[in-house]
């Protein structure tokens, strides 16, 4: 229809650019990007100083936007003719947007500087200056971020995006030390009554309960993650997150019951989590953490050695552990697997070895990492650290300097540590 009007002269004249809009809006609907911008293009060529084109094309470039194709984007938008003054204010903040998709902080910052300093009175002052907000931390600068967000929760408090602003300012309280001031800005996240409980909220109450947690807040602590769980239509993978950080919060309780009390009550709410989420991806850490528990337990019980290894087993055989976790699961099976050896007595070699071998699956990621996935820095290192430690007890130092010199070719941040090593193991062999 839009290109049968575009042969008519008196149509073309008075109604195709209406019917170029309707065209380029029922298409962007289909998801037909393609046709869209056939029909957009064709509305620049002929219409471009017409106020219908800036209305189909800003449509149709934030749906390009949204589909990553801002480059399509900005080229639709970039040379419109004059009369696009209606408009004008969105394409401007489009193009800057159509930047922020990219992760060209510098352009899209300048751009939206600019456009404030182009339309402050405009309708959608409050998105760019929030936009400006989040270009300032990826800039780097994170004090002017500060003073926009800080000033942005008192000027926009109606706005939705001040949650998120109030969110990054308690963030930025607690990325600096700031415990007291970042538990309080979480506070005024999940304690808005203009806003109803969501993601944001609920996860600023998790949030406020690690701060507290950080400052030694149990008891606020334990109220924040409590009033989570028991809060009606939380989404169940922050229930069990909420559970997760009660369990990691019971351990933490150093001066709370005794050890026995402490530990033993962490695993009960880890079984919880277990058994009331077997979906989540919280299952394999709280077995993790069990497999801890029982570990830090088997001093007084020797059952307990074997309760650890299973649950680390339960961790390494799960389908959808991280690496991380999974990591963490074989070096605490490592570690409980030798301290179960060195209870005999006599200690026998060749249980040592079984645990050497835990160790070394670690250090040697070949087969413990999935291919094209990166090994856990952290936990890697500490595996080559204690076989080598275990290989220079056997009297295998020359095996003992082999794994450390492999272990800096594949954790090079470990390379001026591991390369100590060496040398002490070759200056005690002399």
């Amino acid at each position: 229809v839009f290109q049968q009007m575009t042969n008519v002269p008196q149509v073309e004249a008075t109604l195709a650019d209406r019917a170029g809009y309707q065209a380029v809006k029922t298409f962007v609907a289909r998801e037909d990007l393609t046709a869209a911008q056939g029909v957009a293009s064709e509305m620049k060529k002929r219409f471009g100083d017409r106020s219908e084109t800036g209305e189909a094309i800003l449509l149709l470039s934030r749906s390009l936007v949204n589909q990553g194709n801002a480059a399509q984007a900005r080229s639709l938008i970039e040379g419109l003719g004059k009369g696009q003054e209606r408009v004008i204010p969105e394409l401007d903040l489009a193009l800057a947007e159509s930047h922020l998709a990219e992760g060209n902080w510098t352009n899209a910052l300048t751009l939206h500087q600019a456009w404030i300093g182009k339309h402050s009175k405009h309708e959608s002052v409050g998105k760019v200056e929030f936009n400006l907000g989040w270009l300032y931390h990826q800039s780097g600068q994170e004090e002017r971020a500060f003073q926009v967000y800080t000033n942005y929760v008192v000027q926009y408090s109606k706005n939705p995006l001040t949650q998120a602003a109030q969110d990054w300012v308690a963030g930025y309280y607690f990325r600096n030390g700031d415990v007291v001031n970042a538990e309080l800005a979480y506070q005024r996240v999940f304690q808005n009554t203009n806003f109803p409980s969501s993601e944001i909220t609920w996860r600023a109450q998790l949030m406020a309960g690690r701060v507290a947690q950080a400052r030694q807040g149990w008891n606020e602590a334990h109220r924040y993650f409590e009033g989570l769980i028991q809060q009606k239509g939380i989404p169940s993978e922050i229930e069990a997150e909420a559970f997760y950080a009660l369990g990691d919060l019971t351990i933490a309780e150093d001066a709370k019951g005794s050890v026995m009390e402490r530990f033993g009550n962490a695993i009960n709410i880890f079984e919880k989590l277990t058994q009331r989420f077997p979906e989540s991806r919280f299952v394999p850490l709280a077995w993790g953490r069990i497999a801890d528990c029982h570990a830090q337990l088997a001093g007084t019980d020797k059952k307990r050695y074997d309760m650890a290894i299973n649950f680390y087993g339960k961790v390494l055989g799960h389908p959808n552990v991280d690496i991380s976790a999974k990591s963490a699961a074989q070096f605490g099976l490592a570690v409980v697997t030798e301290a179960k050896a060195r209870r005999k007595v006599p200690v026998e070699k060749k249980d040592v070895e079984e645990s050497l071998k835990a160790f070394l699956r670690l250090a040697y990621v070949d087969g413990f990492v999935a291919e094209g996935q990166d090994p856990d820095p952290f936990w890697t290192a500490k595996a080559i650290i204690e076989a080598g430690r275990i290989l220079e007890e056997l009297g295998e130092k020359t095996k003992a300097s082999e794994i450390f010199k492999r272990g800096g070719e594949l954790l090079p941040g470990y390379r001026k540590q591991f390369a100590g090593r060496i040398q002490r193991l070759e200056a005690n062999g002399k």
